[in-house]
């Protein structure tokens, strides 16, 4: 048996991973984000800075500039899958679960058969 000597990434190097994003700004009620990854993290939380539901959340409810550090600060590692088809399950399974106010699904991805857009 030998010791691990490689160091655990940071979270935010991590891939393939489900993760929540929290707003914790004083007048905003229990509003969360859930997203997932096959990049890292980090790329990930880039990607949120130029667009997309939380950008808009900061914006539109607190009238702010979204920031690295509020991305950094307030998103978690929710679960990890390394096979992309069932990562994607998790994420439509967790976001079905915990109705995350943040997310706003626009396209019908149609792996669950109750997360299908009613026309």
């Amino acid at each position: 048996m030998r010791n691990k000597t490689a160091k655990k990434p940071a979270p935010t190097q991590e891939a393939n991973v489900i993760y929540q994003h929290n707003c914790t700004a004083e007048d905003c009620g229990p509003h969360s984000y859930i997203g997932m990854t096959r990049t890292t993290l980090s790329r990930r939380l880039t990607c949120h800075l130029q667009n997309g539901s939380i950008k808009e959340h900061y914006h539109e409810k607190h009238q702010t500039k979204l920031t690295r550090q509020q991305l950094e600060e307030n998103a978690t590692i929710i679960d990890r899958e390394t096979d992309a088809r069932r990562l994607m399950f998790l994420e439509d399974i967790y976001i079905e679960s915990l109705k995350p106010a943040i997310n706003q699904q626009t396209r019908d991805l149609q792996i669950l058969p109750t997360r299908k857009l009613r026309a």
